[in-house]
């Protein structure tokens, strides 16, 4: 039987789509070894929901930079699913272990609903009438868990912000 899909994608940050964060000092690579434990921390995961899509080390001089991307997903029921993207560059000297990185955090819920295409009306009334509260209240719960986890970030570079600060 046919379904009717519904894909519904909150920004975790809105207005802003991206945090960014930016270090200059000691040790900058640490945290390609960091990001999976703070992911699994703050969002109470295993390693099952930590997908690390991307690394690159350019170490033919000095600099040496680095790239790396991870995603981590968090299911809050059947239908709807918080993910955080932590996407990381930078480049640190060999010699000193001094250098700079930035840190690129976004965060989106997704809700995926399927109803049979002769209930498709009810689909749309479904989503946006009756789930559309509890989605508020997921992506309050994600922006909560997404700021957690750039303190933990900020917190893992001496560059602490907590409570606003």
């Amino acid at each position: 039987m046919n379904k009717k899909k519904i894909l519904l994608k909150d920004d975790v940050f809105s207005p802003q789509s991206v945090k960014t964060i930016e270090y200059t000092g000691p040790g900058p690579s640490r945290l390609i070894k960091s990001i999976p434990g703070i992911l699994k921390d703050v969002l109470k995961i295993g390693g099952s929901g930590i997908y690390h899509t991307k690394l690159s080390w350019d170490a033919s001089g000095n600099p040496v930079s680095f790239k790396s991307e991870w995603y981590a997903k968090y299911g809050f029921d059947d239908k709807t699913t918080l993910w955080i993207k932590v996407n990381i560059s930078g480049k640190q000297d060999m010699k000193t272990g001094n250098g700079s990185v930035t840190i690129l955090l976004t965060g989106w819920v997704e809700t995926k609903i399927s109803f049979p295409v002769v209930l498709s009306a009810l689909a749309d009334l479904y989503s946006y009438v009756f789930y559309s509260s509890q989605r508020r209240k997921y992506l309050k719960e994600a922006r909560v868990l997404a700021e957690r986890v750039e303190d933990e970030i900020r917190a893992s570079l001496n560059l602490i912000r907590r409570g606003g600060v």
